[in-house]
């Protein structure tokens, strides 16, 4: 049974406005785990009730009325105690009114999906609003192309729609959503004036699908509407892909002679030359990503003696994706990308590579990195029109790691082999991530021409 109390927390970070005082949270403590919910407080244990019973500001008979402090949107402000305990209470009872919808449901909820459901339950009033807070989430746990498909589809409903941002969840219903795909399939004009062209079936299903994750989410988090839920046996038909959009969608790589050109060649330009060699390390790298290549340093080289007695340098990093502890042994093509960015750029800190040029604090550290990499990807695509190379190859940072793969499939390696490679927990992932390239793409890769 989980508990929820209100906690007095010395040893937080506080503000110098606020004085000798600690944070106050919402703490609840589940199946021996525990989440800590900031309430914005700060108080002192002369102020503060912090036994088992309590979990106050200290208030009514024999205490006066006294000023508290709490972090506003990055304002401090002062409320009075009865004020703040109030707001404390108030806290509590979204938290436990979220657990207890879960327990009537029967749910087997985690403290994480507890966390995400009481950001939107405080803030979601409108269906725009709930999606700006799953944005927001989105962010702050890295996943910025989830993030980046959610905003598109909040775009687009904008430009359909001059009244979205006062849309209520019973709002976006079947009859909404099926003139949001009217509006779409032809050539028009929206609200602001400015005229579209007619969208591709792919890519209204792309922003549809997630708008229905947005609203499923809603309705488990106690907050949409399951009367007016536009999807489902009955509901709207999302438009399907048709031929065109799926082979817009391939999978992108170079092949071994457009990697042999973009190693070979010199760019003028000194941004693309590093997003050459960042992506020349990857591949060489066995696809290694690019949340991963920014925070490598010299800790993570380290010199080992192979089974054949041979002394190697080693780079052992832990993935983001899967937490599991990777080993790519430096080798001549690898240490040469190494040997250039400590010769021609301006390394920090003992980062391995110029990604990271100025150290971002702990909430920046995220989106830094999605802003590095955008330049990257940006540099690459100018790239591949300078070399030349087709639609089919105009690749991103993570066009490298297929690369890598196709590189392994056009040399007859073993899909064993090449599953271990790219760090694959089961050889059918690796025979998936194959067959999404086309039969075409395979065969050019494949091909026995003598």
């Amino acid at each position: 049974m989980a508990t929820v109390r209100c906690i007095l927390q010395p040893g937080g970070r506080t503000p110098k406005e606020v004085g000798d005082r600690h944070p106050v949270y919402i703490r609840v403590s589940d199946r021996g785990k525990r989440e800590y919910f900031v309430t914005g407080f700060y108080a002192n244990s002369a102020e503060f009730d912090n036994t088992k019973d309590g979990g106050r500001y200290y208030q009514g008979k024999g205490y006066a009325k006294f000023e508290v402090f709490r972090k506003e949107y990055g304002v401090i402000k002062k409320y009075l105690n009865k004020e703040a305990n109030d707001k404390l209470a108030g806290i509590e009872a979204i938290i436990k009114d979220i657990i207890s919808d879960y327990e009537k449901d029967g749910v087997d909820w985690s403290l994480d999906q507890l966390r995400t459901a009481y950001k939107i339950k405080k803030t979601a009033s409108t269906f725009v609003s709930f999606a700006d807070e799953v944005i927001a989430d989105y962010k702050q746990k890295g996943k910025y192309k989830r993030a980046s498909i959610t905003e598109d589809a909040i775009r687009t409903f904008r430009d359909f729609d001059k009244n979205f941002e006062k849309k209520s969840f019973r709002d976006i219903d079947k009859e909404y959503i099926q003139k949001y795909i009217d509006f779409y399939k032809e050539d028009g004009i929206n609200y602001g004036g400015k005229s579209h062209k007619a969208n591709r079936a792919g890519a209204i299903s792309i922003r549809l699908r997630e708008v229905r994750r947005l609203l499923n989410l809603a309705i488990k988090s106690k907050v949409g509407s399951s009367e007016s839920y536009p999807f489902g046996k009955e509901g709207v038909e999302i438009p399907k892909p048709d031929k065109d959009d799926k082979a817009r969608n391939k999978r992108k790589f170079i092949p071994t002679d457009g990697l042999t050109l973009l190693s070979n060649t010199d760019f003028d330009n000194y941004y693309q030359e590093v997003a050459k060699h960042l992506f020349l390390f990857s591949f060489h790298c066995r696809g290694i990503n690019f949340r991963d290549m920014a925070e490598l340093t010299t800790s993570n080289i380290h010199e080992e003696t192979t089974t054949t007695g041979k002394v190697v340098n080693v780079i052992r990093y832990q993935r983001s994706k899967t937490g599991k502890q990777i080993e790519i042994i430096v080798t001549k093509n690898v240490q040469e990308q190494l040997d250039w960015f400590k010769a021609n750029s301006p390394l920090i800190d003992n980062y391995l590579l110029p990604i990271i040029l100025k150290e971002p604090t702990a909430e920046q550290r995220n989106e830094y990195i999605h802003q590095r990499r955008k330049r990257v990807n940006a540099k690459l695509k100018e790239i591949a029109g300078i070399l030349g190379l087709p639609e089919s190859q105009t690749v991103s940072i993570y066009g490298a790691r297929h690369s890598f793969a196709m590189h392994l499939f056009s040399k007859g390696k073993p899909m064993e082999l090449i599953s271990a490679a790219m760090n694959h927990e089961k050889l059918e992932t690796t025979q998936d991530y194959i067959k999404e390239f086309t039969s075409e793409q395979i065969a050019e890769q494949a091909d026995t021409t003598l």
